[in-house]
């Protein structure tokens, strides 16, 4: 008896321990939005490498019917020059058409199907800063954070009152949740807890004749290998 008390004191002391948060974990819990949101730019801004594959997916609501447009993306990035960022616009009766921006060193160029101008760009921050309305932003946010000298926006996010809510699981990755209603427009964004990688945004407009959601999807991977394919101009591929 006395050895069957003494195991279940052991395994009850065991899983008090294992419940126990790790002092990291508790700082972790306590961070603020404006501490979260400072965390995630350092880690962009110091990132060796990056690449995304990522979707925008605007739902606009008319009384009458419901507009639906896709815009895939991807970005790889190797600190210090070289960069590629290339979005497509997918929406019902309209050509597909593709946007990229491309570094390497002093070399930069900028394709897009709809306007032959834009290869005539010379910076990058000109040719992200070209794209970020018709990417539906995609162009501004994460290329701002990790080419912070270069972006022709001070803030990758533009955020009035940010507040933390209740953290949310996304694809499986723990997240802190980030909230900024005001006015216009409701915007969320959920950050990995583990790596404070930007995951998701979303955001709604009420309008006077439509009711606007903008959906933005992230699967980022922070510091892995990035290949030469991954960051050649070709617009053809």
């Amino acid at each position: 008896m006395y050895n069957i008390l003494q195991s279940f004191i052991y395994i009850f002391a065991l899983c008090g321990i294992l419940a126990l948060p790790t002092a990291n974990t508790a700082i972790a819990n306590d961070l603020t939005a404006n501490e979260i949101l400072s965390r995630m730019k350092k880690v962009y801004a110091n990132a060796q490498t990056y690449q995304d594959k990522g979707l925008v997916k605007i739902v606009i609501r008319f009384p009458e019917r419901v507009h639906t447009v896709k815009k895939p993306f991807a970005t790889a990035f190797n600190r210090p020059s070289r960069f590629r960022f290339e979005f497509k616009n997918i929406e019902p009766f309209v050509k597909t058409s593709t946007f990229i921006a491309y570094q390497n060193g002093q070399d930069i160029r900028a394709h897009w199907d709809l306007d032959e101008g834009v290869s005539q760009i010379k910076t990058i921050g000109d040719a992200l800063a070209t794209a970020a309305g018709i990417s539906g932003g995609s162009a501004r946010t994460v290329p701002t954070l990790l080419l912070q000298e270069e972006s022709r926006f001070r803030n990758a996010i533009l955020l009035y009152s940010p507040r933390r809510t209740a953290d949310e699981v996304i694809d499986g990755i723990d997240c802190y949740q980030i909230e900024d209603p005001n006015d216009y427009r409701d915007l969320t964004l959920w950050i990995d807890k583990k790596e404070f990688l930007l995951r998701k945004i979303y955001q709604y407009q009420d309008l006077q004749n439509s009711k606007n959601e903008a959906t933005t999807t992230y699967n980022p991977i922070l510091n892995g290998v990035v290949t030469e394919k991954m960051l050649e101009f070709d617009p053809f591929r």
